[in-house]
């Protein structure tokens, strides 16, 4: 959210370390010896508020990719010891995790690399892990200089950043002053996504003042925060970005919309204009709140989209402002939200599972119980797939899981419908879809068009902070319904490597396999969430009850391992991914039951039985399929479309393949929270992460015998690279699991794929 930072200078004889991301205390480079090149746009106090790019320094980086790009670059030019990465506009966890896995591959060639990985909530489990990860931090530049940091030279450090963040206040308040630029200019408040200097030399020139921006302000917020009353520099920057309600060191979701709100009427702002851009998922989720908190105000809101940092005010944009600044408290005006696109509706699979249709049986009728318990006045809450539910099914509280709601909402063809509802309201379309269906039933409010008779409002709403739009999406269907809001934070491995094979030490070994520090903070995190679920539930929390649930999710794991080896060593295959996608997902809803521990065992007895008597999914199978990424929930029929013509069966998939390994975490004598935080540590790491996705879907495919595999946008590029490198030729397609498969250049694609793989003409593709 800052702007770009100035490239310091190496001082003479001192270690030059590549500083990435906004996320980082530079004070505690300087006080190890080193000389910190900054990289990517950081909290830059010494560089003012829209600081120029240099030839070092990039105004942002939108992507991972991009960012390990720009730093091969500098490694391969010799021109630092080390990298130190950090939290960022850009998804930094994984830049490190394929920074990392280069390392691995290409050993040499990388300088010696650490991630700090600093979080946000305001807990004291945060604090304490973000002061651990500091002196982690210390210690490893220690490694590169032969002196580790000490509580003077960072009190020293500490006290050099306080100073130069005065100085910057005084530059900034400056500009609001009567007596600073033309008087009748209309005044400008700027906030959202980073931006270059190309913005306000355009704002200049068609006669605006700009008085405040959102990265100044955020920047000082973050130096001011966590030092009053506090005398350990540890501690100090420990607290730094852990600002109330803040999961990117700045105020966040609808407090972070009130808190600039607030500093466009001090300035006596005429304009808020909110910058929006690729590279920032967060800033638009706040429009509407924006928008409520300036009503009634001299203050509109403008959403400017730039296409990318460096952009600047064209002629559209010129006219939308100058309409804005003319209307003088009229309704503020929004630029943004295109209609959505309509899209194809999908095709109905050929289902061969009993299970899997008494999965779906199973699933209306609990959904309409559900619907009847809050309706009688039952606590409900809705829940994120990679947030802990385990602890609400050992507390009786009813909920459901977003991605479920998503998949229902896609499989009756309503997503259209519910984007344009979204739009209307201001937010996002294109932003995290599939995880906004319930926030988008929360703007439609009662409906008797809503699949299923609707998703209740919510009590609660949770999820750990996956992505940069996590926490302000959550926040604003918090906001919608009146839930309170339960985040818990997403934290990185920092080591080196990672265990290989995972799949098989997780299960009986995680406490040894997983970091405690991380351990650590998630187990406290679920403490604080039991207190705060019994407080606004009025339910109790029994440890026993959780050990027994935990057990029930081991069961369930062990029957789908079982009919997964099953399916693996079948010719032909006995089923598809049509039939065991949804009938693995539905019980997983239902992890923790006893239903779901049944229906688990269900499916593997049916498919068992399928494969005694012969029976497979497709006569004639002569190649295997595995798809690589989210499933194509409004569209099962894709799977089985080449199935007759071509023998081509899709045998694989994530949510079978993820159940069978991705959930056993056996408790034994330690506590069932720990085990539960063991079970959550890593989820989604096994199918994105570089080190972990890789290695476990090419085990995948060669144990289920695949020719090839097929892959849609939201896979991960080292899958995919990986999937390629072992021989297996792979497909990807310019769609996501929200948008239209039934198309004819899908369809297209697929059979020409289909076909190359039966005539060995592998060489595209690989």
């Amino acid at each position: 959210m800052t702007s770009p930072s100035p490239v310091t200078v190496p001082e003479p004889d001192l270690p030059v370390v590549a500083v990435v991301g906004e996320r980082l205390p530079r004070a505690l480079p300087v006080a190890a010896g080193v000389t910190p090149l900054e990289v990517l746009g950081g909290p830059s106090l010494a560089g003012g508020w829209a600081a120029a790019a240099t030839a070092r320094s990039a105004p942002t980086l939108p992507d991972a990719e991009a960012v390990v790009d720009h730093l091969l670059g500098l490694a391969d030019a010799g021109d630092v010891a080390g990298l130190l990465l950090g939290h960022g506009p850009a998804p930094m966890p994984r830049a490190f995790a394929i920074l990392r896995e280069l390392a691995r591959r290409e050993p040499g060639r990388l300088p010696p690399l650490h991630f700090l990985d600093l979080l946000t909530l305001p807990h004291p489990t945060t604090t304490h892990y973000n002061r651990r990860r500091l002196q982690a931090a210390g210690a490893w530049l220690g490694t590169l200089t032969g002196v580790r940091p000490t509580d003077t030279a960072l009190a020293r450090a500490i006290e050099q950043e306080t100073a130069e963040a005065g100085a910057l206040a005084a530059r900034d308040a400056a500009r609001s002053r009567d007596d600073v630029g033309a008087p009748d200019a209309t005044r400008v408040f700027l906030s959202g996504a980073p931006f270059g200097p190309r913005l306000l030399d355009d704002l200049a020139r068609l006669g605006y003042r700009v008085v405040g921006d959102e990265p100044t302000a955020a920047t000082l917020r973050m130096f001011a925060g966590g030092g009053d009353g506090v005398s350990d520099p540890w501690e100090v920057l420990a607290r730094r970005w852990q600002l109330a309600d803040s999961p990117s060191g700045r105020t966040a979701g609808r407090s972070r919309a009130l808190w600039l709100a607030d500093i466009a009427r001090d300035r006596d702002s005429h304009l808020l204009v909110h910058v929006t851009s690729p590279v920032d998922e967060s800033g638009p989720w706040l429009v509407p709140w924006l928008v409520d908190a300036l009503a009634g105000t001299a203050t509109s809101v403008v959403v400017l989209h730039l296409d990318d940092v460096a952009g600047g005010v064209d002629a559209e944009a010129a006219g939308q402002l100058e309409a804005a600044a003319r209307g003088n408290g009229s309704p503020p005006v929004v630029g943004w939200a295109p209609a959505p696109v309509r899209r194809a509706p999908g095709r109905r699979r050929r289902a061969v599972l009993a299970s899997g249709e008494d999965a779906g049986t199973h699933q209306r009728q609990w959904f309409a119980d559900l619907r009847r318990r809050v309706e009688d006045g039952d606590p409900f809450v809705v829940v994120g797939a990679d947030a802990p539910q385990e602890i609400l099914r050992a507390m009786d509280v009813p909920y459901v899981v977003t991605q479920w709601w998503s998949s229902i909402v896609a499989a009756k063809q309503a997503t259209g419908r519910y984007a344009r509802a979204l739009a209307a309201r201001g937010y996002p379309t294109d932003v995290e879809p599939y995880s906004a269906q319930g926030l988008a039933a929360a703007v439609v409010g009662p409906d008797d068009e809503a699949p299923w008779g609707g998703l209740p409002t919510p009590d609660v709403v949770e999820a750990t902070l996956g992505t940069p739009a996590t926490y302000d999406l959550y926040d604003a269907w918090a906001g919608e319904t009146g839930a309170e809001f339960l985040a818990f934070e997403r934290s990185t491995d920092v080591r080196g490597s990672v265990d290989e094979p995972w799949w098989d030490l997780l299960p009986h070994h995680w406490y040894d396999v997983l970091e405690p520090v991380r351990l650590d903070l998630l187990e406290g995190e679920l403490r604080a969430a039991v207190g705060r679920l019994e407080r606004r539930t009025g339910r109790r929390f029994d440890p026993d009850r959780l050990r027994a649930v935990m057990d029930l999710v081991n069961e369930q794991a062990e029957h789908y391992r079982a009919t997964r080896d099953l399916i693996a060593r079948t010719r032909p295959a006995p089923v598809s991914v049509a039939d065991t996608m949804p009938a693995t997902m539905v019980p997983q809803w239902h992890r923790g039951s006893t239903w779901g521990r049944d229906a688990a065992a269900a499916l593997h007895e049916e498919v068992r039985a399928r494969v005694e008597a012969g029976q497979v999914a497709c006569d004639g199978e002569r190649l295997r399929l595995l798809w690589a990424g989210r499933g194509l929930w409004g569209d099962l029929g894709f799977y089985q479309q080449l199935e007759a013509s071509h023998g081509a069966v899709f045998v694989w998939s994530m949510y079978l393949g993820l159940a069978a390994d991705g959930y056993l975490r056996y408790v034994g004598d330690h506590d069932p929270l720990r085990a539960l935080a063991a079970r959550f540590l890593t989820m989604g790491d096994e199918l994105r992460l570089p080190g972990w996705a890789g290695p476990w879907h090419v085990k995948e495919a060669r144990t289920h015998g695949v020719d090839g595999a097929v892959a849609i946008d939201d896979a991960d590029p080292f899958v995919v690279a990986d999937l390629r490198a072992a021989g297996i030729p792979t497909l990807q397609l310019p769609v996501d699991n929200m948008g239209s498969t039934n198309a004819p250049a899908v369809t297209a694609a697929l059979t020409r794929f289909v076909e190359d793989l039966a005539t060995g003409e592998h060489d595209p593709y690989l």
